[in-house]
């Protein structure tokens, strides 16, 4: 067994003081923990220490047999570590070109380690199997990308790890929140939720870095995808309450949309009002996301059925600064105003333009709504067919927020 003691009684054989072995990589709180058998020292830590003390890696083990097999597995992690910075400078390129050589072949050698070893690059390794999964996912190969990314959560659960260090705790939560994000994308909405907030009770106090709200955010997606409205608001309260205390106010108004959308699936239209004017006010030297909160209040508008409201804030909007997927909204809800006040021309192009993308994203909630206009200016009741066909099917809200999939036709 690795004796942690013994680098103490090395280092003050030696006439050395516990600063004498610190710099950039190894504090003097870390090297007490080390020295006191409470965490183990990472490769670079370790290579810095054998430098100092001018020792071997068979001085730190107990028995003859353990000092052959762990100076050669010590040999190994250095090999492995000089694997792993090969593969890691290339992580400044785009995912889709990278060269997933070095990463598999460390996660190969890395496999053969003793699990004490393997707790020593562990960082090395999450971060291995999350830029593997990294790279799949940016080749659209999504299987592939959330098979490494669960190896590497699994990894950390096999070799039940107790004393996690902040380095290993961000990659871990890197680890975490692209697996949820991959049940979120998948529609398992239930799953996503579920896996996050066992990560998040399982982790305790310790997981509250720089991806933890995000995390909250992702639960709080969810539970709205479900239409567990007071549940995504508690998680979006929590997203934002770690957002402020982590200085991340920049990550803030992008929760407050979501909010907006909350509020008008649970009728608070007042609210949802009150929320976007205060962030327009906010967001004033934001040109971007200015014309975000902007669509926001015009869709609270459109929901109340305010269409001359609605119509007068899109005035508003800067059009060539919307998203993509904001500038179908504006054309979507300008369309349906126009079909009330008697011009079907707009509705009908829309519909002919937009049809299939709606299908295929599930904003049922919208097209059931142009169909049914399409239905009155038509009285073709094949469009009340395919309403009939769509109500049952999961959607997303988009625009029609308070869409009733229980309407009879």
């Amino acid at each position: 067994m690795f004796k942690y003691s013994r680098i103490k009684a090395l280092r003050e054989q030696k006439g050395l003081k516990q600063k004498d072995l610190c710099n950039e990589i190894l504090t003097k709180s870390t090297l007490s923990k080390i020295e006191n058998g409470k965490v183990s020292p990472t490769v670079e830590q370790l290579e810095h220490i054998l430098k100092i003390l001018n020792v071997k890696t068979s001085c730190f083990f107990e028995e003859e047999d353990d000092i052959i097999i762990h100076s050669s597995a010590s040999k190994d992690c250095i090999k492995l570590k000089e694997i792993f910075e090969n593969g890691k400078y290339q992580t400044e390129r785009d995912y889709k070109f990278m060269d997933s050589k070095s990463f598999k072949e460390f996660i190969q050698g890395y496999s053969d380690l003793s699990d004490e070893f393997k707790i020593m690059m562990l960082k090395e390794a999450l971060e291995s199997y999350n830029t593997l999964g990294k790279i799949a996912h940016f080749k659209n190969d999504k299987k592939t990308a959330f098979k490494y990314f669960y190896s590497a959560y699994k990894l950390y659960k096999e070799l039940n790890y107790s004393k996690v260090t902040q380095d290993i705790t961000e990659e871990l939560t890197k680890i975490a929140y692209n697996i949820a994000l991959y049940y979120y994308n998948d529609s398992d909405y239930k799953k996503c939720i579920d896996f996050t907030l066992n990560f998040l009770k399982d982790s305790g106090n310790f997981i509250h870095n720089e991806l933890t709200p995000s995390l909250y955010s992702l639960i709080s997606s969810a539970y709205y995808m479900l239409n567990d409205l007071n549940d995504s608001l508690i998680n979006l309260e929590k997203a934002i309450t770690l957002f402020k205390m982590l200085n991340f106010n920049h990550k803030i108004p992008i929760c407050e949309i979501n909010r907006i959308n909350i509020y008008i699936s649970q009728d608070k239209f007042n609210e949802a009002l009150e929320c976007a004017d205060h962030f327009i006010d906010e967001t004033s030297n934001d040109i971007v996301l200015n014309q975000r909160f902007k669509m926001q209040k015009s869709i609270v508008y459109f929901n109340i059925k305010d269409y001359k409201s609605c119509r007068d804030t899109l005035k508003s909007v800067v059009f060539n600064k919307l998203s993509k997927d904001n500038k179908r909204d504006y054309r979507f809800m300008l369309a349906h105003i126009e079909f009330t006040e008697g011009n079907f021309d707009p509705i009908k192009n829309f519909h002919k333009t937009y049809k299939s993308q709606y299908e295929e994203k599930r904003l049922i909630p919208d097209l059931c709504l142009i169909l049914q206009d399409l239905y009155e200016i038509t009285m073709d009741y094949q469009y009340i067919e395919k309403i009939i066909d769509l109500k049952d099917r999961p959607y997303q809200n988009r625009v029609a927020i308070k869409y009733d999939k229980h309407t009879n036709y």
